[in-house]
């Protein structure tokens, strides 16, 4: 394991956001087995206090979720998601991206990441059973500045648009299964 390149540069956070990308993981196997990341130990660095990171959201390298939504407690977060681990496939590489939400109140700071050593990453092989795995330890995000949000950033108005698509019985019912059909539209 190591600091993946999707890592962002330092920066700003506005206060507010959510997802903001903090610190990007790069995990290869080497192995010709499967093995799943299901939890991590992170630390928080920086200057900025514990209630103001209103959570801590682990995504692979699509931008799916892994785990529920975790905080910081004396600087440290243990997101777990063993009931939805990320999955290395054998001789691959996937980023993983520790994310945050800043409180809407945070409004100076700065916030990072880092996890320590090998032992702050839980693997597990494609049976449950614990593994270890090697890397360059400690693994650090760079710095980010926090900012005041307010009036940074944009509001979005979302409205539906009626769209008919129907079937023999109705102009609005789809049958299931049927493919290729635009089932909303929205205007931004």
């Amino acid at each position: 394991a190591g600091l993946s390149a999707s890592t962002p540069s330092s920066g700003t956070i506005p206060s507010g956001s959510y997802y903001a990308r903090v610190l990007g993981l790069r995990i290869t196997n080497p192995t010709g087995s499967e093995i799943r990341l299901t939890g991590a130990t992170v630390r928080r660095t920086g200057i900025l206090a514990d209630s103001d990171v209103q959570g801590i959201l682990v995504t692979d390298g699509s931008g799916i979720l892994h785990g529920s939504l975790v905080t910081f407690g004396q600087s440290i977060a243990y997101p777990g998601f063993a009931n939805d681990p990320i999955i290395i496939a054998p001789n691959s590489t996937v980023d993983v991206t520790f994310n945050v939400n800043i409180r809407s109140t945070a409004t100076t700071g700065t916030i990072g990441m880092s996890i320590n050593s090998a032992s702050d990453l839980t693997f597990t092989d494609a049976t449950g059973n614990a593994i270890t795995v090697g890397g360059t330890f400690p693994i650090q995000s760079n710095l980010q500045n926090i900012v005041t949000g307010t009036g940074s950033i944009g509001a979005v108005k979302v409205s539906s648009r009626t769209i008919v698509g129907g079937n023999s019985t109705s102009r609005f019912l789809i049958d299931q299964g049927t493919l290729g059909v635009d089932v909303a539209k929205f205007r931004i």
